[in-house]
């Protein structure tokens, strides 16, 4: 059974080199990975946006749900032991 260019492509994904998923992740996210992000996260992170641009990304729905999701979290004073603070940073002096 012959697999499907997305898949092809998804699977090329893991023959890339370390600087070329670095590239790929610039592309997309305009900046550098994290320092200490592993070329799995890497290449997950490409093939995910493969696929994204195949299927079309997420519905509208997903995208409110995590839109209200984030509210929720960031309207709360102390997640987990994570503190969101509201107030603009302050100033350099």
């Amino acid at each position: 059974m012959a697999r499907s260019s997305i898949e092809q492509k998804v699977a090329a994904v893991g023959a890339l080199s370390r600087p070329e998923l670095v590239d790929l992740w610039v592309k997309k996210y305009r900046c550098l990975p994290p320092s200490g992000a592993r070329q799995p996260l890497l290449v997950r992170s490409a093939a995910w946006h493969l696929q994204e641009k195949q299927n079309g990304g997420l519905s509208m729905n997903t995208k409110r749900l995590i839109k209200a999701t984030l509210k929720r979290i960031e309207a709360s004073t102390n997640v987990g032991g994570v503190e969101f603070i509201n107030d603009p940073p302050a100033k350099a002096i």
